[in-house]
């Protein structure tokens, strides 16, 4: 009797798996990764940290006279104009042509945040009964309405790779003496790409 108890616990140890033995081939993967680089132009702050956006956004403003216009660079009562941006591309020489367009919030006009009936409309005038709103994308050499539709054109240029422009638009606002007393917002988008 005793030798069958023993041939018995011998049995059940035998079936039984051994710890740590492994029957798994595979012990390692592999990730393969692909990145495509498109070429492209991007706007940024001039002179700043290359690829930081964050602070691209310009914001203008001036409180002015009726029956005066005055040229906003940046915000009133500060030493600072707004900061230029740079167009930069990756395309390598001799390059490709890339284009700013332009799309100016409600269709082009500054609107009156007391009354959204009180505007200021796109247009060039620096006299006269209606007020105006233009804009110039080379330093206030050249006037120009703001656009009154999306995506127009407004500068171009051919790429050079490592090689910024500079792009500084600014604004020129009329206000007419009929012109309502109001605060008025509005702003203009600009978007890179390049030409096809």
């Amino acid at each position: 009797m005793k030798k069958l108890a023993i041939a018995g616990a011998s049995v059940v140890l035998a079936a039984m798996p051994v710890v740590g033995v492994f029957a798994a081939t595979e012990t390692s993967f592999k990730d393969s990764i692909t990145v495509t680089v498109e070429g492209g132009c991007t706007l940024e702050v001039s002179g700043g940290t290359a690829g930081d956006y964050s602070s691209a956004d310009r914001t203008f403003s001036a409180t002015i006279a009726a029956g005066t216009s005055e040229v906003l660079t940046g915000v009133e009562a500060t030493s600072t104009a707004a900061t230029a941006m740079e167009v930069t591309c990756n395309v390598p020489s001799p390059g490709q042509a890339w284009a700013i367009t332009a799309t100016a919030d409600n269709s082009g006009t500054l609107v009156g945040t007391t009354s959204s009936s009180n505007v200021i409309p796109s247009g060039t005038a620096t006299s006269g009964t209606t007020s105006s709103f233009a804009y110039s994308i080379n330093n206030g050499s050249t006037w120009i309405a703001v656009p009154t539709t999306a995506n127009a054109a407004i500068t171009s240029g051919t790429t050079v790779a490592g090689t910024p422009t500079t792009f500084n638009p600014q604004y020129r606002v009329y206000v007419a003496p009929g012109q309502a007393p109001d605060t008025y917002t509005g702003g203009v988008t600009y978007t890179i790409g390049l030409s096809s």
